[in-house]
């Protein structure tokens, strides 16, 4: 079936009773929060399963530890009621995860997934200023043949790259005031700050610059702000583009119980 982010979360929805919004957005987060619930519960109460092992998280209620590789499972099983005895540990949804088991040949599967922000849709008007996301993921799959009386074995392996340039609008010193605070305080831990860690990939965009008189009041010139100038440029808003990097890799090995063939 396709997949949202390719997240096995993202069809939690298609069982009967089950309300809310997916909140995975791959299979790379530390936890995943559902914001699905079932039969009027709440989405706190959800209890996650991967091959009988509980994969719910300790620390924040109705969360999973793992985002499965979709390539390695074989079932899964949305419960609303009815639960089993070693399912009660909550009260909304229980899902169960089944993962895939070797067979008397070799099987594999890949596959590659890219997007980015010309492949979305947008608002001609904002089209210039839409934020470039790339995100590339590749998944692998391979079955070991399990002849009579042998071990299944299936490995599963889903990489990510992803590069999501972002934009914002800040305000930083200006070279005026570096200049000033160099001067005045030139052993000082503001001003090594200033001079050792200065706004970087930031682009000044507003040539409208905040004065001292403007930050300060009334007292700028005197002694009580240090005898800045009145009218000495202290700050301006730039744009600052960043594009950062966001990486990921997991895999999977099941070694499952002899198998007759």
């Amino acid at each position: 079936m396709p997949l949202l982010n390719n997240s096995i979360f993202a069809i939690l929805t298609l069982a009967p009773g089950v309300t809310g919004l997916n909140g995975a957005s791959d299979n790379f987060n530390p936890e995943y929060f559902a914001g699905m619930s079932a039969n009027g519960a709440s989405p706190r109460g959800n209890t996650y399963n991967v091959d009988g092992l509980s994969i719910t998280s300790n620390i924040t209620n109705g969360a999973a530890n793992l985002g499965v590789n979709p390539e390695a499972v074989e079932e899964l099983t949305v419960e609303t009621n009815t639960f089993k005895a070693e399912q009660g540990l909550g009260g909304s949804i229980v899902v169960s995860v089944t993962t895939k088991a070797g067979t008397n040949q070799f099987h594999g599967a890949a596959n590659y997934w890219f997007t980015n922000q010309d492949m979305r849709a947008h608002q001609p008007a904002v089209h210039r200023q839409v934020s470039a996301v790339q995100a590339q993921q590749c998944e692998r799959r391979l079955r070991r043949p399990d002849p009579e009386e042998q071990d299944v074995l299936l490995g599963a392996v889903e990489l990510l790259r992803q590069t999501d340039a972002q934009l914002s609008v800040e305000t930083v010193e200006t070279p005026q005031f570096l200049a000033w605070a160099q001067t005045a305080f030139p052993n000082s831990l503001g001003t090594r700050l200033l001079r050792e860690y200065p706004a970087s990939a930031v682009q000044i965009t507003n040539p409208s610059f905040r004065t001292a008189q403007q930050l300060i009041g009334s007292d700028c010139g005197t002694t009580a702000a240090a005898n800045i100038p009145c009218a000495l440029p202290m700050t301006a808003q730039g744009t600052w583009s960043r594009a950062p990097r966001r990486n990921g890799l997991q895999y999977s090995l099941r070694v499952g119980d002899h198998l007759k063939t």
